[in-house]
């Protein structure tokens, strides 16, 4: 102990520690362990009208990114159309609105702090449109959700009916 300068009352330690480690080593050659690493689903770019360019999210990650508190989840869709049915959870600032000076200031809050995703009807671009423009304003943090509604329906998740949150006024 004395020769390699360690002191006597930690070399059980440093010995204890050696042993688990080789231990480990020893375990997990003989029985390895196959990890699977999550995934995201393949998507057909084409199919849903989104440049390949890292501005859409998978359904199951905005799902996850929601319940844990890491991301805004927006309807950019009229108030009627979200009253009918809208994510759960999602928040309504339609599209018309959004760009003004005091929902602008709540796009630069939200997004200096996490992720801001926008949906909209199947077919209708909007959430595309909006994350577009919002790039050439210089604004990061922001997807959009391809397929918009009807794929979150598809992959199985939770919708609601109902005014739910509007933005009129924007959260404080």
């Amino acid at each position: 102990v004395q020769r390699i300068g360690l002191r006597a009352d930690i070399a059980p330690i440093i010995v204890f520690l050696a042993g688990s480690l080789a231990a480990g080593l020893l375990v997990n050659t003989v029985f390895p362990v196959n990890y699977r690493v999550p995934t995201q689903p393949a998507y057909d770019i084409e199919a849903h009208n989104v440049e390949p360019s890292g501005d859409y999210i998978c359904p199951e990650c905005v799902q996850m990114l929601i319940k844990y508190g890491g991301a805004v989840l927006v309807d950019v869709r009229g108030p009627v159309s979200f009253s009918q049915e809208h994510i759960a959870g999602a928040i309504n600032i339609p599209y018309r609105e959004l760009f003004d000076d005091a929902h602008l200031q709540y796009v630069s809050e939200v997004t200096s702090k996490g992720l801001m995703i926008f949906y909209c009807g199947a077919a209708c671009g909007l959430s595309k449109r909006t994350v577009a423009h919002l790039r050439e304003l210089g604004y990061e943090n922001i997807v959009a959700v391809p397929g918009s509604i009807s794929e979150w329906k598809q992959a199985g998740l939770a919708t609601e009916r109902g005014a739910g949150k509007s933005r009129s006024v924007i959260p404080r």
